[in-house]
């Protein structure tokens, strides 16, 4: 949720064509969009995959994250083209939308434990 949050902020900070000084702040949210994401996504796989299978679900894990990564970038190409600094805007929305799923199954989560 926190690397959804950075993520959040980096895109929409984009999206209104920043000046240059203001361009190293909003790319040291990559720590938190990426870097926090990152880590969020391999304590997952910890706790939640069998021990004698946990390579093989951070292999999935690296493999899932590839091809939407491969996917995404090849649309924002087209969405920069089209709308310009904008299309920051639908990769914010899409960092929303990961932060809200990682709500729910953290809420689902907390309901499974009671």
């Amino acid at each position: 949720m926190i690397g959804a949050l950075g993520a959040a902020l980096r895109w929409v900070g984009m999206a209104f064509d920043p000046p240059l000084l203001a361009l190293p702040f909003l790319q040291m949210l990559h720590a938190l969009s990426f870097g926090a994401a990152h880590l969020g996504a391999i304590g997952f796989v910890a706790r939640h995959a069998p021990p004698a299978q946990s390579a093989t679900a951070q292999g999935y894990l690296a493999v899932a994250s590839g091809v939407v990564m491969a996917g995404v970038l090849g649309l924002s190409g087209f969405l920069f083209e089209a709308f310009g600094s904008l299309a920051y805007v639908a990769m914010a929305l899409t960092a929303v939308a990961g932060g809200a799923c990682a709500l729910i199954a953290h809420r689902a989560g907390d309901q499974a434990a009671l």
